[in-house]
């Protein structure tokens, strides 16, 4: 760090989200997980959604804020550096000038991008730093958010999957031959959806070419592109949804670099990094880095989705609480 230019204080400092956590778990290096733990916490996770989420983002805000007493969040902050002191993160760059100290850094992030904040360490090998850059991600997604009509299609508690002549395994590049169908429930509950998320392949290779123009000025052929894909997924979808091209009221579209762009994903991969059943020791990630204060949470670690993160969050903090205090927080034995 240059003595021309310091961080600034932190805003955040004497946030409880900074506060250090006391932990054993150097006495205990090996945990075994009970997928009871797991279950138990999708189940109240679904439960809540469930109880308490209709449709509107405002309402998912509360019950998750409910959930969550303590931290602070912060808008517009980029983490432009992790700086490694003896072994360990003693402070957090945000936005190149501003600077938190902390105890422990849980990043959920993709590891390539994680790894590369900390510029200069004593503990991370160069060996380290290419397993992570040269790890394959799985692939990207276009999305198509339809905002319907109102009482024009039914509302299905559930996903559907729509195909045509398609190779399940194998994807071409440019084709639509396969769609996900996601149903977004009225909030009048009266049987009718609100909104539909299409959902198709899409590889970076069909987008990349528009990767570094800002959002908002990636020009009429990417405009073009999407309108062209998003009526090729309602087409596809309507094979099964007779009634959905003439509900359209409008829509939204995302591609892998919207996905790169607000998510910071390698690529725009919608599932991170590839899993490989036949070779799990290297396509599979722990928690822990070779910075002990540093830990790896999210998509990339075990599985995607609910349920997966939700794993994986477990597996995260009882690398700092211990497996028995989560287990114990959730009533069922590890």
């Amino acid at each position: 760090m240059s003595d021309e230019k310091k961080p600034k204080p932190s805003r955040y400092e004497g946030s409880p989200f900074y506060q250090h956590v006391e932990s054993n778990s150097n006495e205990k290096p090996y945990v075994y997980y009970n997928l009871g733990v797991y279950v138990t916490l999708y189940n109240r996770i679904k439960g809540d959604l469930q109880n308490n989420f209709d449709g509107d983002l405002a309402t998912f805000d509360t019950v998750i804020n409910d959930k969550i007493k303590k931290g602070l969040t912060g808008t517009k902050a980029e983490v432009t550096e992790l700086i490694e002191e003896d072994g360990k993160i003693t402070k957090v760059v945000v936005n190149g000038e501003e600077i938190i100290e902390t105890d422990w850094v849980i990043s959920n992030a993709h590891p390539t991008v994680t790894i590369a904040l900390v510029k200069n360490s004593d503990v991370i090998r160069k060996v380290f730093r290419r397993r992570m850059d040269n790890m394959k991600n799985s692939f990207g997604m276009f999305t198509a958010n339809i905002k319907l009509k109102p009482n024009t299609i039914p509302h299905l508690n559930r996903n559907q999957y729509i195909y045509k002549n398609a190779d399940q395994w194998n994807y071409t590049p440019g084709k639509t031959d396969r769609v996900l169908v996601s149903y977004y429930n009225n909030a009048n509950h009266d049987g009718y959806a609100e909104q539909l998320d299409l959902l198709t392949p899409m590889l970076w290779e069909e987008v990349e070419e528009w990767a570094n123009k800002p959002i908002g000025k990636r020009g009429e052929d990417y405009v073009a592109m999407k309108n062209i894909k998003t009526q090729q997924c309602i087409d596809l979808a309507s094979s099964v949804i007779g009634d959905l091209a003439d509900s359209v009221e409008t829509y939204y579209t995302s591609t892998p670099i919207s996905y790169m762009t607000y998510t910071n994903t390698i690529n725009g991969t919608a599932y991170g990094i590839r899993k490989d059943y036949t070779n799990t020791m290297m396509t599979i990630l722990s928690a822990r880095t070779p910075v002990k204060n540093l830990l790896l949470t999210g998509e990339n670690l075990n599985l995607h989705g609910i349920l997966g993160v939700s794993m994986t969050s477990c597996m995260t903090c009882a690398e700092i609480i211990g497996m028995e205090k989560i287990s114990e927080e959730l009533g069922v034995r590890s």
